[in-house]
């Protein structure tokens, strides 16, 4: 059997911080919060919790951002009954360790965060080519999660 996926849907991210997250994500990137909520996690997942959680968490916060003419959402959520572990992948560490948002303008995206105190992977000029424009380059965000961006040409 072979699915027959009509696109992915949307994409979790466990955050340290919401609020922070939202900063970076939302006020910075301009994604739009289309519904932000807290959640019984025992309503919310029941006994299945102990399945896709390492420790058994009351509640969750949970923003959902959406950009652009997608219907690909993004979920951030957060967890303030217990702080929450772990650190993000690199690159070459098992794991979904990026994701990526194809851009029309990847050289004014990439100084706009610079302008607002995002760290990117690297120097600007290590991602600017001899014409001066910059098809792809790597961030990070509050948690360290490895976020690029691209023209829609470039290969990573």
């Amino acid at each position: 059997m072979t699915i027959e996926a009509a696109g992915i849907s949307h994409m979790g991210i466990c955050v340290r911080d919401l609020e922070k997250s939202l900063k970076f994500y939302r006020d910075i990137l301009g994604m739009k919060v289309t519904r932000q909520e807290t959640q019984d996690m025992q309503r919310h997942f029941g006994d299945r919790q102990a399945q896709v959680y390492q420790k058994r968490r009351q509640t969750r916060q949970a923003a959902h951002l959406h950009w652009g003419g997608t219907n690909t959402y993004l979920v951030l959520s957060s967890h303030p009954d217990a702080p929450v572990e772990g650190q993000a992948p690199k690159l070459d560490q098992v794991g979904i360790h990026h994701i990526c948002f194809t851009v029309k303008d990847p050289t004014s995206l990439a100084k706009h965060l610079i302008a607002n105190g995002v760290k990117l992977a690297g120097s600007l000029e290590s991602y600017t080519n001899a014409q001066g424009k910059v098809r792809v380059f790597y961030c990070f965000d509050p948690d360290g999660i490895l976020v690029q961006f691209d023209d829609g040409t470039a290969t990573g």
